[in-house]
C-alpha cells in the first residue's frame, strides 16, 4: 500500500465518522462520500478540501459530484470550524466566501459573529490578567509589609529592589541589588518568583544565602605597621574555596557590604573556582587607584 493512499485511507476515516460535518461539494465514490470544497480538478482527478485536511480522489472512482457555489462552499467550511471553536479557521473561510462573493449576506453576518466572540475573548483574558496582576500585587504588598524585602526576577536571578527601613530585612543587613540563590538551605533556581515570596513571607527566622556585587576602589592602606594596595580584606582557603578571613573596618569593602565569611565567587569575572590565595590576592591589590569588581555569597538571618 502505497504512503499517499494510506493518508488518504486516515484522512477519509476521520471525515466520514464526523456526523457533524456537513459542506457544500460532495464527491461520491465506492458506495462512500466525501464532503469539502473542490479546490483542483483534472480530467484524472479531483483534489477536495476539509477542515482538517485535503484528499485526492481518482475519477474513475467517482460516481456523482454535487457543488454548491464557491461562496456557500467556503460558507459551509467556516460554520463547520466555528462549532469546533476554531474562530481564527473560519474567519479565513468567511473572508473568502466575501471574495467570492462580496454581497454574501450569511458570510458578513459570520464574521461580525466571529469578531465578537473573539473581542469578548480579548476581554475576558485582559480581565484575567487584571485579575492575577492585582492578586500578585497583594502578595508583594504582604511580603514588603511582613519581611520588608521586594525582589524581583530580572536576568535570570531573584535581585531585591527595595528594603523596608528597620524591617527584619534591614537589621539583616540585606542590600537592593543583592541577589537570593538560597532560601533555608534549598536553591531556588528556575523557582516561580511568587513562589520565592511566599517563602521569603514564612515563618522566620529564614536564613538566605544571596550574592553580592562590590566595585570597589584599590588603594594603599597602612593597617597595623603594613604597607599595602588593596580593598581592606584579607583571604583564606578551605576545602570549600576562597573566603574572606577578616574586614578593615572603614575600608572600601567594609562599606560595600563585604564581611567575614563570606565566600569570594569572582574576580573582575573571573572565576575563583580552582584559584590560589596568591593569585586571588594579587587580582584584588592589581592597580592603585583603579577599581576591583567582586562577586561573593554569604549566609544571613532573617529574623
Amino acid at each position: 500500500m502505497s504512503k499517499s493512499y494510506l493518508i488518504f485511507v486516515v484522512l477519509f476515516s476521520v471525515i466520514i465518522f464526523d456526523a457533524g460535518s456537513a459542506f457544500g461539494d460532495t464527491v461520491y465514490f465506492n458506495n462512500h462520500k466525501l464532503e469539502g470544497h473542490i479546490v483542483e480538478e483534472t480530467s484524472a482527478y479531483v483534489v477536495i478540501e476539509t477542515p482538517i485536511g485535503s484528499a485526492t480522489i481518482t475519477k474513475d472512482r467517482i460516481t456523482r459530484i454535487e457543488r454548491l457555489s464557491e461562496e456557500e462552499n467556503f460558507l459551509e467550511m467556516g460554520d463547520y470550524c466555528f462549532k469546533q471553536k476554531r474562530y481564527n479557521k473560519a474567519a479565513d473561510y468567511y473572508r473568502e466566501a466575501l471574495e467570492a462573493n462580496p454581497k454574501y449576506e450569511k458570510a458578513k453576518t459570520a464574521l461580525a459573529k466571529v469578531k465578537e466572540i473573539k473581542e469578548e475573548m480579548a476581554q475576558r483574558r485582559k480581565l484575567e490578567l487584571e485579575r492575577l496582576r492585582k492578586e500578585k500585587e497583594k502578595k508583594r504588598e504582604k511580603l514588603e509589609e511582613k519581611t520588608g524585602i521586594a525582589v524581583n526576577e530580572i536576568n535570570g536571578k531573584f535581585e531585591v529592589v527595595n528594603v523596608v527601613e528597620d524591617s527584619p530585612t534591614d537589621r539583616a543587613k540585606i542590600k537592593i541589588h543583592d541577589c537570593i540563590v538560597n532560601i533555608n538551605g534549598f536553591s531556588i533556581k528556575g523557582m516561580m518568583l511568587e513562589k520565592v515570596w511566599e517563602k521569603l513571607s514564612g515563618k522566620r527566622p529564614i536564613t538566605v544565602t544571596i550574592e553580592r556585587t562590590a566595585n570597589v576602589l584599590r588603594k594603599r592602606i597602612e593597617y597595623r605597621k603594613r604597607n599595602f594596595v588593596g580593598i581592606g580584606i584579607f583571604l583564606d582557603t578551605d576545602n570549600e574555596g576562597l573566603f574572606v578571613s577578616s574586614v578593615i573596618e572603614g575600608e572600601a569593602a567594609d562599606k560595600a557590604g563585604l564581611g567575614n565569611g563570606d565566600r569570594i565567587v569572582s574576580i573582575n569575572g573571573k572565576s575563583t573556582k580552582g584559584l590560589s590565595l596568591d593569585e586571588a590576592a594579587e587580582l584584588i591589590s592589581n592597580g592603585e587607584m583603579s577599581r576591583v569588581n567582586i562577586i561573593v555569597r554569604k549566609d544571613v538571618k532573617i529574623k
